[in-house]
């Protein structure tokens, strides 16, 4: 019996021939995108195979390997997109373009690149920390960024983060006017809670800087004047750097100063009162009211309640219709949440309003209003708004009904320039 033998010849080396096939490649590396353009004599249809050695799926959004369809031409295109911030190394990884046919015949190998660490962003200035690939400049006290290098890819992101001072919290008087058949007559004034400092979160591309210093300032946060002093103080200072300005917040009002309008508006002491908040920084102060009451018909009590200052995010809490003398200052409106730092904090919280009891400061580093302690005429004055997060001061409370006393509301806090970039990142160059 003979045994008859077959001989298999893979026909793909003379169906696909390597010369049949060039590649031309090329980089966009401010993308991270490289692209291989096949030209062929192959007929349409074909399904070529290609993969890009050396390499790891994650290092590419489309992956490293797949099949490709030959076109109408006898061409083909690959485009591959690097992940920039995945799989980091400080080593080059070198790579090329392969090509195969369904049977498994190498046609193409060649079309070099590298994967390799890019220079990045760099600059001097201010409290420096790295959060993970992230360098971190914070801000607190006028200084200069000192840019260094712009980095080796244009369109990378520098993140900034300007807060301006809060606005204060205002003075108010309490005052006896009568007193008849052993019932006094008096007005309770108080005053509204100070705005938070403006708030800017710019995304600036890399190329936008140069190597060259930028002036950074911090806004102060506002005080109430002392007597016989410019109104103005009450305002927080504007915070400054980039060509970015962040406004102060506005100051509150009491019964005898006017709110003032600011990052976020100052809280208001009259239903009619209170301060505005810019667009796109913050947000309005809230409005106070007044109680009216008597007893026995010879007494005239009058309590004034005031607005929260306005917030980052919210604004400051109105007052309605007091129900009782025991009646709340309103809540400072809400802060901004940031992650630039490399944890969430919240910025430019209002400050609380004054009144019986303390309005309480929003979140971001407002501080609690006044509030009545005894009859005595003890008060526990505004809180400060907190320093570095541009928080605005509480207002002023008011106190029992003997005497005639002045209290104090709260200064704002001062602003802060958070910067941040990726120290480490990859770009796709040529072999």
């Amino acid at each position: 019996m003979s045994i008859g033998r077959r001989f298999y010849t893979d026909i793909t080396v003379s169906k696909y021939p390597q010369r049949s096939i060039s590649v031309a490649s090329s980089i966009d590396a401010n993308l991270g995108v490289i692209t291989f353009t096949l030209s062929s004599n192959l007929e349409s249809g074909v399904v070529l195979n290609y993969a890009l050695p050396n390499t790891a799926t994650s290092d590419f959004v489309e992956g490293n390997s797949g099949n490709i369809t030959v076109n109408g031409s006898g061409g083909a295109t690959v485009v591959r997109t690097l992940n920039r911030y995945v799989n980091y190394s400080n080593t080059n990884v070198s790579s090329r373009l392969e090509i195969t046919s369904p049977a498994g015949t190498n046609l193409v190998n060649s079309a070099n690149f590298v994967i390799a660490p890019a220079v990045p962003f760099a600059a001097t200035g201010g409290n420096i920390t790295i959060v993970g690939a992230n360098v971190v400049h914070t801000f607190t006290a006028n200084s200069n960024l000192v840019v260094t290098n712009t980095g080796e890819v244009a369109n990378e992101v520098v993140r900034s983060l300007l807060v301006a001072g809060g606005g204060a919290g205002n003075r108010a008087t309490s005052f006896n006017e009568i007193i008849l058949n052993a019932y006094n007559q008096w007005n309770r004034q108080s005053s509204g809670g100070g705005g938070g400092g403006g708030v800017l979160q710019p995304n600036v591309i890399a190329s936008t800087y140069s190597v060259t210093t930028y002036p950074v300032t911090i806004g102060s946060g506002g005080r109430q004047p002392n007597i016989g002093e410019n109104d103005s103080t009450r305002k927080g200072a504007n915070t400054v750097a980039f060509g970015y300005t962040a406004i102060g917040g506005g100051g509150s009002s009491s019964g005898t100063q006017s709110f003032m309008n600011g990052g976020s508006g100052g809280g208001g002491s009259s239903n009619t009162q209170f301060g505005v908040g810019t667009v796109g920084q913050g947000n309005n102060g809230g409005t106070g009211a007044a109680y009216n009451t008597s007893i026995a018909n010879v007494s005239t009590r009058i309590s004034l309640y005031s607005g929260g200052g306005g917030g980052a995010t919210t604004a400051g809490a109105n007052i309605g219709s007091p129900g009782s003398h025991t009646q709340a200052g309103g809540s400072g409106g809400t802060g901004i949440v940031s992650d630039i730092t490399g944890s969430n904090v919240t910025y430019a919280g209002g400050g609380g309003g004054g009144g019986y009891t303390a309005g309480l400061a929003g979140a971001g580093g407002g501080g609690n209003g006044g509030y009545f302690t005894n009859q005595s005429g003890a008060t526990a004055p505004g809180q400060n708004g907190t320093n570095g997060l541009g928080g605005g001061g509480g207002g002023a409370g008011f106190s029992g009904a003997n005497g005639s006393n002045t209290y104090d509301g709260g200064s704002g806090g001062s602003g802060v320039v958070v910067v941040a970039y990726r120290s480490q990142y990859r770009v796709l160059k040529p072999a």
